[in-house]
């Protein structure tokens, strides 16, 4: 039996002030893709009732929350059986973040 199709999404945090903080997250990357199929309906039905303009400046709208939705759908479906994939590995200050697809 072949895992080959079987990809794993890893979110990592770790945070070094004081005290150590580790977190590591994993998901199947056809699970994390169907709950971003089922955000971007919610986001959708949102939408109907949240007017385009929005006058605050300081916040983001709902309505570029789900064009992000649907570019991060799209980035999922591109991923192929290539090889591991490190989409991001930030380190700023006493924090790390990682996200990976094994």
């Amino acid at each position: 039996m072949s895992n080959r199709g079987f990809r794993i999404v890893w979110f990592n945090l770790h945070t070094e002030n004081g005290k150590k903080f580790r977190l590591s997250f994993p998901i199947s990357l056809n699970v994390f893709r169907e709950l971003m199929d089922s955000f971007q309906d919610l986001i959708t039905v949102i939408c109907l009732f949240v007017p385009k303009s929005f006058a605050s400046k300081n916040s983001i709208s709902i309505h570029a929350v789900k064009e992000i939705a649907v570019m991060v759908i799209e980035l999922l479906g591109s991923i192929t059986d290539d090889g591991p994939y490190d989409l991001v590995d930030v380190e700023a200050d006493n924090v790390k973040v990682s996200i990976k697809i094994r």
